[in-house]
């Protein structure tokens, strides 16, 4: 017998089986691509932080050293 268009309720059960692996295969891969995107969100806020913290202690420093100046009148 030549196969239709019609579907069998076994070949529907094995598509939809099919699908719902192929459905949490995409989610798990989802949900590293976004906890690798957050990883890198993180390093980059990490890295502005120690830019600013290192900028920071560079202006107290050169305040330091102007009161220090003024001291010294």
């Amino acid at each position: 017998m030549p196969k239709t268009h019609n579907k069998t309720i076994k070949d529907l059960q094995e598509e939809n089986q099919r699908l719902a692996l192929e459905n949490s295969e995409l989610k798990k891969t989802i949900e590293k691509l976004e906890n690798a995107r957050l990883a890198l969100e993180n390093l980059e806020l990490k890295r502005t932080i120690k830019k600013l913290e290192n900028a920071l202690v560079k202006a107290n420093l050169e305040l330091f050293e102007f009161l220090s100046d003024i001291a010294k009148w």
